[in-house]
Order: C-alpha cells, then sequence, then structure tokens
C-alpha cells in the first residue's frame, strides 16, 4: 500500500505543479529573508541588523523581536514582540510567552505578569503553557507575591509531577515558605529536595540553602548512614559514578552493623570499576573477601573481583577466580555468568581449544534460556576458531529458528560450510541470507560472496525536498520555519504527529516540512520502521528520505579534498549522528561525525574557543570528522574496517584486536571485535554505505579505489 501511494504520488507530481515551485508562506523580502536564515543559525547580531534594515512587517518585528531577545536587549524586545503578538495571531502565543519574560528581566513585574496571564488565557492549548505557569510563578515571587507564588508552584508540580522545571518548582515553593516564615517546614522540604534527586542541578541550590538556614538557626537533621546509602545508591543507578564513590565514601561508618558495612564496600567497589578505577576497584574488593560475608555478597564479591582482575590485565587470574566461582557454587546465581566471562577472556585471548570445554560445560549447566543461546553462539564460533567448520556450522544451524539471531546465524552456517567444504551447502544458507535481508550488513555480504550483486534504480543529486509536496494547512508550523524559529517548528511537528498520528497520505508532506528545515533525521523516522526490503522505483522516494544526501555540499567537497570514498562519509554520519547537527553523546561528542572537543582542538592547532558550538555547524563538523577519518585510513593502510572501528572505539583497542584475532578475513575480525558498541557500528557504517552507494552511483565521489569495494571483498586488508 505504501508503495503504491509513493508511485501515485510521483505520477501527481509530474502531471500537477512541481513541488519546487511551492514555497512556504509567508514571502519575505530579500532582507527579512537573509534576517530568517541567520536567525536559524542562532546568529541573532546578524539577524537583528537584517531585519532592522528592513521594510516594516509584522515578521520584521517577530524576527528582530526574538533575536533582541536572544541578545538579552530585553526592553528593545519586549516592544517588539509585543507588536508581533498583535500583528501575528496565527503564532501570538511565542512572542507573547517571550515579552513576558523580557518584561520579567527587567522587573517590570505587573506588565508581565498581564502578558503571561493574558497567553494563559487566549492560547490553553499552546505548547508554551507548561512553561508559561512557571514564569507565571516566578514573576510571582519575583515581586514578592510568596503566598500566591507557592501556590502556583504547588499546582504546577501536580500538572507536571516530572522533569526538571518540576524539581525547580518544588525547590522554589520550599522558598516561598521560607520566605513566608516557615522555615522549619522549608528545612525539611529542602532536605527531602537533596536526598531524593541527588544528579539535579537543583540539588546543589537546595545544599547551598540548608547552608544559609542553618546559619539562621534552623539546622537540619543530620542524614543518617541509610540515607546516605539510598543517595549514593541512586547515583549509581544514574550513571554518576564518581559522584557515586565520593557518596559511599562519606557514609560515617561508626557503630554501624558489619552487613551495613560490607553493603557500603561493595557498592563503593562497584562504583570504582564503573568509573575506571579498576585498580582502587580490586583493591576494595580483595580487602572485603578478607571479612567474614554472607554467601549472597561473597560471590558478588568473588564475582566483582574477578571483573576488577581481568580489567586491570590479570586476565588469567581473572580465569581462575571465575572458575573458583563455579566450582564452589555450581548452582548459585553467578556460576553460569562465571563460566561465560572466563570463555570470553579464552576467546579474544585466542585460546578457542580452552574456551570450547567451559562453553560445554555452560550448555550442560544453564537453563536459562537466553543464555543457552548465547553460549551457543559463542561455542560456534569456538569451533570456528578450531577450524571445526562442520561442528560450528551445525552450532549456527541451531540458532536459525531464533529470530534475534537468524540473519548472522544462516551467514554464518553458509561461511562455516564453506569452510568445510560444502560449496553447495554454502551457497544456499548464502542464498536465503540474500533473499531474507538483501540490504543488510549480512545480505551484502552474501551477494559479495556469490558474486549476484544486482543493478538497482538510482536517485537524482537535487534535494530530496524538490521532490516531494508542500502539505496543505500545517500553516502555523510554516509560518515558524519561514521566520527561522526552526526548533519551535520541529517541536509543533512532532506534538502534531503524536497527538494526531499521520495518515498514509500526509507522510510525505510532513517530511516536506522537515526537509524545508534541514532537519533529515525526522524526515527519515517517519519511515524508519517500515523499512522497504528492497531498492525499486517504487521505493525510490522513501529510500531517499531514509539516506539522504544531507548536507551535500560540504560532504562532497571534503571527501573530493581528501579522498575518502563518500559513500563512507554519508555512512559515518548516518551511523554517528543520523544527521542531527547539534546532538551531544553522553560522552560529549559533538555534532554529525561526533567529534570530541578535545580531538576537535587538537586538529585546529589549539584555536578552539567555542570549540562545541563550532561543532555543531555542519560543514566545521564535516572538516574535521573526514580529516580525522582519512588519518585512520592512512594509519591502517586503507583498512576501512580497521578505520571505521578505530572512528569509534579508538585505535589502542584496535590494535590490540588486530594482533589477537587470528582472522583472515574482514567479515570474521568484524564478528569477533570485543566490544559490542563497535561491533555493531562498524557493520552499520559499511551497510550505510552500500546502500549510499547503490542509491547515488551516478552522482557520487569517484575515489581511485573504493574503499567500500575493498572492504566487501571478502579479503583480509593489509595489516
Amino acid at each position: 500500500m505504501l508503495n503504491r501511494l509513493l508511485l501515485a504520488t510521483a505520477l501527481l507530481l509530474c502531471l500537477a505543479v512541481s513541488a519546487s515551485s511551492q514555497n512556504l508562506t509567508p514571502t519575505l523580502d530579500e532582507k527579512l529573508a537573509k534576517a530568517a536564515v541567520r536567525l536559524k543559525l542562532k546568529d541573532n547580531r546578524g539577524a537583528l541588523d537584517n531585519a532592522t534594515d528592513a521594510a516594516d512587517s509584522p515578521e520584521k518585528h517577530l524576527i528582530a523581536g526574538v533575536a533582541a531577545y536572544r541578545l538579552e536587549e530585553w526592553v528593545n524586545a519586549a516592544e517588539l514582540l509585543g507588536k508581533a503578538a498583535k500583528e501575528l495571531p496565527l503564532v501570538a502565543d511565542y512572542p507573547l510567552f517571550w515579552e513576558a519574560d523580557a518584561l520579567y528581566r527587567i522587573a517590570r513585574h505587573d506588565e508581565a505578569l498581564e502578558t503571561v496571564k493574558r497567553l494563559l488565557h487566549e492560547r490553553p492549548e499552546s505548547p508554551l503553557v507548561r512553561r508559561a505557569r512557571m514564569l507565571q510563578a516566578d514573576i510571582l515571587f519575583a515581586r514578592g507575591d510568596l503566598k500566591e507564588a507557592q501556590a502556583v508552584y504547588i499546582r504546577f508540580v501536580e500538572s507536571y509531577p516530572s522533569g526538571r522545571d518540576s524539581l525547580t518548582a518544588i525547590y522554589q515553593a520550599a522558598r516561598c515558605r521560607e520566605g513566608l516564615g516557615d522555615k522549619a517546614k522549608a528545612v525539611q522540604e529542602l532536605r527531602n529536595l537533596w536526598l531524593a534527586y541527588p544528579a539535579s542541578p537543583v540539588a546543589e541550590d537546595a545544599e547551598e540553602a540548608l547552608r544559609q538556614l542553618e546559619r539562621q538557626g534552623f539546622p537540619a537533621a543530620p542524614y543518617t548512614p541509610d540515607e546516605l546509602f539510598r543517595r549514593a545508591s541512586t547515583l549509581y543507578s544514574l550513571g554518576r559514578f564518581q559522584q557515586a564513590v565520593k557518596t559511599f565514601d562519606a557514609i560515617p561508618l561508626a557503630n554501624q552493623s558489619a552487613d551495613f558495612i560490607a553493603r557500603v564496600t561493595f557498592k563503593s567497589g562497584q562504583a570504582l570499576y564503573k568509573a575506571r578505577q579498576r585498580k582502587d576497584a580490586e583493591r576494595t574488593f580483595a580487602r572485603l573477601l578478607e571479612k567474614e560475608l554472607k554467601p549472597s555478597l561473597a560471590e558478588e564479591t568473588r564475582f566483582w573481583h574477578a571483573k576488577a582482575l581481568e580489567g586491570i590485565g590479570k586476565s588469567d587470574d581473572a580465569v581462575n577466580a571465575y572458575l573458583k566461582i563455579a566450582e564452589a557454587s555450581p548452582r548459585g546465581e553467578l556460576a553460569n555468568e562465571a563460566l561465560l566471562e572466563a570463555a570470553f577472556i579464552r576467546k579474544f585471548q585466542g585460546r578457542y581449544q580452552e574456551e570450547l570445554p567451559l562453553l560445554d560445560r555452560l550448555l550442560v549447566a544453564a537453563t536459562d534460556v537466553k543464555l543457552r543461546q548465547r553460549a551457543t553462539w559463542e561455542a560456534a564460533w569456538a569451533r570456528y576458531g578450531t577450524k571445526d567448520f562442520r561442528g560450528a556450522a551445525d552450532a549456527f544451524k541451531a540458532l536459525q529458528t531464533i529470530p534475534e539471531y537468524r540473519e548472522r546465524a544462516l551467514y554464518w552456517h553458509g561461511r562455516a560450510l564453506e569452510g568445510a567444504g560444502d560449496k553447495e551447502g554454502a551457497a544456499a544458507s548464502l542464498a536465503r541470507v540474500q533473499e531474507e535481508s538483501p540490504l543488510s550488513f549480512y545480505g551484502r555480504r552474501a551477494c559479495t560472496a556469490l558474486n549476484t550483486i544486482e543493478e538497482t534504480p538510482s536517485l537524482a543529486a537535487e534535494p530530496a525536498a524538490l521532490s516531494l509536496p508542500m502539505p496543505a494547512g500545517y500553516e502555523r508550523i510554516k509560518l515558524l520555519i519561514a521566520v527561522g524559529l526552526h526548533d519551535e517548528a520541529r517541536k509543533e511537528l512532532a506534538s502534531v504527529r503524536k497527538k494526531n498520528g499521520l495518515k498514509q497520505k500526509s507522510l510525505l508532506g510532513v517530511a516536506r516540512l522537515y526537509l524545508e528545515m534541514e532537519d533529515y533525521n525526522s524526515a527519515a523516522a517517519i519511515y524508519r520502521d517500515n523499512l522497504p526490503r528492497r531498492i525499486d522505483r517504487d521505493s525510490l522516494t522513501q529510500w531517499g528520505l531514509l539516506y539522504p544526501k544531507a548536507f551535500r555540499e560540504a560532504v562532497t567537497r571534503q571527501a573530493t579534498d581528501h579522498g575518502v570514498a563518500e559513500e563512507l562519509v554519508y555512512g559515518v554520519i548516518r551511523a554517528e549522528s543520523t544527521f542531527s547537527p547539534t546532538v551531544v553523546s553522553p560522552v560529549g561528542a559533538v555534532g554529525l561525525m561526533q567529534l570530541m572537543p578535545a580531538t576537535a582542538r587538537a586538529m585546529v592547532n589549539g584555536k578552539g574557543a567555542n570549540i562545541s558550538t563550532r561543532l555543531t555547524d555542519p560543514a566545521f563538523n564535516i572538516n574535521l570528522g573526514v580529516r580525522h577519518l582519512k588519518g585512520l585510513l592512512n594509519q591502517y593502510h586503507g583498512n576501512t574496517v580497521a578505520a571505521v572501528a578505530a572512528y569509534n572505539a579508538g585505535s589502542t583497542p584496535v590494535d590490540r584486536w588486530r594482533r589477537t584475532l587470528p582472522y583472515q578475513r574482514d567479515d570474521e575480525f568484524i564478528e569477533n571485535i570485543p566490544y559490542y558498541e563497535t561491533r555493531e557500528y562498524v557493520k552499520k557504517v559499511l551497510a550505510n554505505a552500500e546502500i549510499y552507494r547503490a542509491l547515488y552511483r551516478a552522482t557520487l565521489v569517484k575515489t581511485p579505489e573504493s574503499a567500500i569495494q575493498k572492504a566487501y571483498s571478502g579479503v583480509q586488508n593489509s595489516k
């Protein structure tokens, strides 16, 4: 049905007016259009200057008002936004909110309160209602109406019980209580806030407020060891391991029971391990094992001590420690996990003859279905590593009925049969992979092995937006896009999709709106759960959205300048950020190609002022990202697999894997990369790149030797 819809859309576009002639409304004059572009790029000074020079219009007042607001020119912003709110009723809630906030910042509280109340009264369905209610409470607090402010903060928490702003409202309500004279109750509420939300910035504010109240003669009740233990455990569960270590260390243990002290010590050791302080973790667990512990805690401590031994490079000691756990408590909860961990160590040492008996023991003992499946997979690879290809093929075959294993089990069943000399059986298994998953990592590998790569229709070079219809309706969102308020438009589109869903006939129009904002990720997300099995003419539009030539000028220029296959650059970008220029990873990597600020700073010779912000600029990020990728390709003498793995994991582990993993083909090496994230990343990048090459083969940058062809040759690149 979807393919018929896409075909029908394409036919309509041919017969009717082309999509490129359909524009967003309103049409802005040249100066104002430049101002909107600058506003979109957060060049607020340039936006204000351009808008100031433009002819008077409602859009001018909105663009200039937002720019002034962002520049913290509050008086000017309030005046301009006030005009925009009257002149642009379609989006009046936005200028009303910003006007109220600007007035609040310059202490014109009565006007600010009147404006925010107007927004709440006239626009009860606005996406800004939540922020407006919080602003209303803040205005009341600032002008000293503490009782009313407290009531509004409390109602806010009742309406929005989760989120950072909700915690701020709890904190502010306590400060209202303090100002109203109920300081003892305020201390209690601030104390609870500090204990319950240790990772929130509000906890720091609460701690400082408690210090001030203590100086006034209202101290908080001392924190009990159990309360501090729960706080530290919360930090641990949230991944704040360094903070958890400090909090566990701060727990007073005098006069506490031996069991409680043991629990604190164990959790502290876990936090040290997770914080990568492996030596300290090993010493902590070793000291704890000298104590008399309850059986369950003793087993857990031995298990984590083994992990810490492995973490500090004492792999053989770790294996012995794991085996002692399995032998001492063969029916214990961790016995089978210990066997599996010991097997992993032997695997990554290349000692498959020692790994296999451990897995066989595990398969005899384990009853957990998932654990048995994992052990079967690892046993298949242990047999493969010892060149028992027939035994490996049998083990891979046993996993083919399990959905999460089927594709890779089919592929490696074929490869194992190939190793055993059964060419006919190998071809049959690989052909099934090709038929079932022709565009996946394994499907493309199977096609290469069978030499059956099929020609598919390709896409033209013009931007995808030009081939899509501008949807009817969505006037409010179109106006936000036109004036450069893309963040706001994007949120509104997401809200529409969440609230109303999308009918099939609306999908392409919504994708067009996202592409107008260069939001390739959201445009692709519309179809991401409905991936076609093959590339054909009926599905080309969908493939173009899923695999766009985004930021193509920057990609083409950098790929050409550095001699990197263009499809490989796109493959990395899609895997790293799904084309989101401002995304920041949990470890701090920024932008399209997910560069760490320290790496980027070194690449620009230390001239790294505002480097994190600059990395959100697509052209700058792609420039550094392609240079970094080219450096890795040079380092590994053109070995694409090694370069891509190092892009994700760094060169140090990749160098180690290349020394210890004995495999002769790239697919074997990839499947045995120890880091799960890196293993799947390499598969994803190479599969992405292959699809890009298939879709855009007529327009991609030609390189002397296609890196992707080399990676898919089935022959080990030079080490």
